[in-house]
């Protein structure tokens, strides 16, 4: 009877050791995924940003049109509308990416805030649709960092 119970002791040891073992092993695969999946958000808004800056090199007219688009307050016709709510889409797409990866980091947004010191971004990023609290982050990064450099 002894030997029963010392044989059940040793197996209820054993199955607690190996339940320790494999919840171990699931908290360090969510780990590992969970750092996959942050690189994979990384690369995905340095591709989204690499896009945008491949349109504007692909002719002096287009970044003439970004230049109009976000400093000036002279009217644009129609195809030049057109054509800068694309680049504009393009453009917030990078904040919206590092915003839902998670990254909060003030510095990530500033490229994308100094533009609100221009009439025409600041009109289109108040037309602009946003994740919760994503305006309210950049606006909050302009006031501390650009409006002190201006």
């Amino acid at each position: 009877m002894e030997t029963l119970e010392a044989l059940g002791n040793i197996g209820e040891f054993a199955g607690s050791l190996l339940v320790a073992l494999t919840l171990i092993y699931i908290a360090i695969q969510t780990r590992q995924t969970s750092k996959s999946l942050q690189m994979l958000k990384a690369e995905k808004a340095v591709d989204v940003i690499s896009r945008f800056n491949e349109k504007l090199l692909e002719s002096e007219e287009i970044v003439e049109l970004w230049l109009k688009g976000t400093r000036s307050t002279e009217p644009m016709n129609q195809v030049e509308e057109l054509r800068f709510r694309a680049l504009w889409v393009l453009w917030i797409h990078f904040p919206i990416t590092v915003w839902e990866s998670g990254e909060r980091d003030m510095n990530r947004y500033i490229a994308f805030a100094r533009l609100l010191s221009y009439e025409g971004a600041r009109r289109y990023f108040d037309q602009s649709i946003f994740p919760d609290g994503l305006r309210e982050h950049i606006l909050l990064v302009y006031e501390k960092h650009c409006l002190e450099d201006a």
